[in-house]
């Protein structure tokens, strides 16, 4: 074997290595953007990706028993241990119903439809003094919570997870009826 040959062997067999290497080099950035989105394609982390969602909930100002007008918790609490989606989704319509009713009554004659898929209707009810800050965080990460219980078909919700988005539901549509 030549020098040269030698040579030709050892950049044929480095050839694949060095370009994996090369490309990994060059797209790190985009790569590493792209890391956070291959999270949602594993089944078993879509669990914990909404279950570090809650967490993100602030703690209620003083911790109560789910208790909402006319048992409204205490009915949400035992769809969660049927169908813990369901139970976030009626806890959310419950809250946008509300919040439509609160926004509607700043405008004369409004509505409360107009309000009910309005994006932006946390930062209004904050903006108008309905919510505070921490109602208003809440509002938004519940609004983000419900969006992937509606919409990730294989999100996996315990009833435990279901029964902390009912606690926090309940309370911010208690805040919003007592407006």
């Amino acid at each position: 074997m030549t020098f040269l040959e030698f040579l030709a062997s050892i950049i044929d067999s480095l050839a694949w290595p060095a370009a994996i290497v090369f490309l990994v080099v060059v797209l790190r950035k985009p790569l590493a953007e792209l890391v956070p989105l291959l999270r949602k394609l594993k089944y078993k982390e879509l669990e914990l990706e909404f279950a570090e969602g809650l967490k993100e909930l602030s703690p209620p100002a003083e911790p109560s028993k789910i208790e909402g007008p006319k048992g409204f918790g205490n009915d949400l609490e035992r769809l969660a241990e049927v169908s813990p989606r369901a139970a976030i989704i009626e806890a959310w319509l419950q809250i946008e119903a509300e919040a439509s009713r609160v926004a509607a009554s700043f405008w004369t004659g409004a509505e409360t439809e107009i309000f009910r898929n309005y994006a932006k209707l946390g930062d209004y009810l904050e903006k108008t003094n309905v919510l505070n800050s921490r109602q208003a965080q809440n509002f938004r990460k519940l609004r983000e919570l419900r969006n992937k219980a509606a919409h990730h078909e294989k999100l996996e919700i315990d009833q435990n997870a279901a029964a902390v988005y009912v606690h926090a539901a309940v309370e911010l549509v208690e805040h919003l009826k007592a407006q």
